[in-house]
């Protein structure tokens, strides 16, 4: 058993959805690119390699989500590609391979688990808040596992684009809720 100092950082978010949950059932990771021949990006390597600690320490199942981007094949057959090359069971994988956007990895991956379960969604710091509002939104019980220092490391400008897409990103989620909530009144 690891110990807190090198276990995936948990960051604090909404008492909602994070409150006592310790372990998840099922461990979510949010697709991320692929490149020519089937290669994984950092980022996608990253967040698959954590989330497989984690499911390796808790037993839970493993959810890959992402369908086909600029490269086949799919963001979710990438990493449960990596999963299995590193040793973990198929029986153990669960894949979405249709998403495309990170409300849609969320959705589809609402269908594939069982009622009130609890799941860690692995992402990047830069899109963790943006995740955790949109599980909210879809009725998931989750947390956030960022990847440390332990894991690959994209370059900064990768890190800069994330920041600024999120910001656009979290302000169109804000901004469609306020509509929604016009709509109601």
């Amino acid at each position: 058993m690891r110990n807190a100092a090198n276990s995936p950082k948990i960051l604090p978010c909404w008492e909602e959805t994070c409150g006592a949950i310790a372990i998840g059932q099922y461990v979510l990771i949010l697709g991320a690119a692929v490149w020519q021949h089937g290669k994984p990006s950092t980022t996608l390597l990253r967040r698959t390699l954590c989330a497989l600690d984690i499911a390796n320490e808790t037993g839970a199942l493993l959810i890959c989500t992402g369908g086909v981007g600029r490269h086949p094949p799919s963001e979710a057959e990438v990493a449960a590609q990596i999963a299995v090359d590193r040793g973990f069971s198929e029986e153990r994988i669960l894949l979405d391979r249709t998403s495309i956007s990170t409300i849609e990895n969320l959705r589809n991956a609402q269908d594939l688990i069982l009622a009130d379960s609890t799941v860690i969604i692995v992402t990047d710091k830069f899109h963790s808040r943006r995740a955790l509002m949109l599980a909210k939104e879809v009725g998931m019980k989750a947390t956030i596992a960022v990847p440390d220092s332990r894991y690959p490391k994209s370059r900064m400008r990768v890190y800069v684009r994330g920041w600024l897409r999120e910001i656009a990103a979290i302000t169109a989620v804000l901004a469609r809720r306020c509509l929604l909530k016009v709509e109601k009144v």
